[in-house]
């Protein structure tokens, strides 16, 4: 019986060093229809080398591909250009110096097929360093309300499981809500694109098991701010791409979002409470205190970021677990 056909878009910038662990993965599915979309965005080493000697190996595992070079435009707009190529019944992504767990494709076909309610499933992962694959943690972990099938505002709020490689949407949802294929073209923030126009629309469920490895390295895109003004200027850009996404939501599913707007507003100030209090640059903190409990009003978690401020985070955190005595022995 024929399966239906899953397409894969994985966007690809100077990735010589590990897409073949990916490709590898990959074939390792023995799953068809695959259709695997490759955009080489104007990688300077070898991954064009590395992916051409790959596509006769993709074409003997019955894998169509669609292989692609274009002038630098950045991640977002690779995957922008990629939407409009793909052609299958479900739809997914990934990073190219990850890597799928085998059987990943099967196991959320399966689901989607005998759960017709979801839009979407989301998978666990592992996470594992790049200079020992062989530690790992699970990331489902690290996210209490992966369960819940209404994630749009937990994924507005940072806490849903935000890893390209975890999800399978159907095709029929997605381009229910984004019938254009379209996406704001930023460097970064393709998973909330992505997601949030379907997690506001349609329902998803989540795959209790690690379909996918997660690899973190040192220097990576998300993980390399060091600096007060890096980590400000990463949350400035987040916000702009969640209300740049909102605002398409709007346009698109004729909806009025502005609660949402002052709720996505006052976590971003309050992630930005967190860097300054991290730094010890007081001005900044209160300057962002004060707008934002004029704006949107103070919370619990920005009065215990005072005291760490003052206290240090030892002190601040026990005060916190002192708050919540009931909660700590639940």
């Amino acid at each position: 019986m024929m399966l239906p056909k899953v397409s894969l878009i994985i966007p690809c910038y100077n990735a010589g060093k590990y897409i073949s662990r990916m490709l590898d993965s990959i074939i390792a599915q023995k799953y068809t229809p695959l259709e695997l979309i490759l955009i080489n965005d104007d990688s300077t080493d070898n991954t064009d080398d590395v992916i051409q000697q790959y596509l006769p190996l993709l074409k003997k595992n019955e894998i169509d591909v669609i292989y692609k070079t274009q002038p630098n435009q950045g991640v977002g707009a690779t995957v922008d250009n990629a939407l409009k190529l793909f052609t299958g019944d479900y739809l997914c992504w990934a990073d190219p110096d990850d890597y799928f767990e085998p059987g990943s494709f099967i196991e959320r076909v399966n689901f989607l097929k005998a759960h017709p309610k979801y839009a979407i499933v989301t998978s666990g992962a592992y996470i594992r360093p790049a200079e020992n694959l062989s530690k790992f943690k699970e990331m489902s972990a690290f996210y209490s309300n992966r369960y819940e099938p209404d994630q749009f505002h937990v994924a507005l709020l940072d806490k849903s499981i935000c890893c390209s490689g975890c999800y399978m949407v159907r095709v029929s949802a997605f381009l229910t809500v984004n019938p254009k294929r379209s996406r704001y073209r930023s460097r970064a923030g393709q998973n909330w694109q992505m997601l949030l126009p379907v997690y506001y629309k349609f329902k998803q469920a989540f795959l209790d098991k690690p379909l996918y490895n997660y690899v973190i390295y040192p220097s990576s895109h998300s993980h390399g701010d060091s600096t007060l003004q890096e980590k400000l200027a990463r949350i400035d850009g987040h916000e702009d791409i969640i209300n740049k996404t909102l605002k398409m939501i709007e346009e698109t599913q004729k909806v009025n979002l502005s609660n949402y707007y002052n709720i996505s507003g006052s976590h971003f100030a309050g992630r930005r409470l967190a860097v300054y209090a991290e730094f010890k640059n007081k001005d900044g903190f209160y300057k962002t205190l004060k707008d934002k409990k004029h704006l949107y009003g103070l919370t619990f978690k920005d009065y215990i970021l005072v005291l760490k401020l003052f206290l240090g985070p030892k002190i601040s955190m026990f005060i916190y677990k002192m708050l919540h005595f009931k909660n700590i022995f639940k």
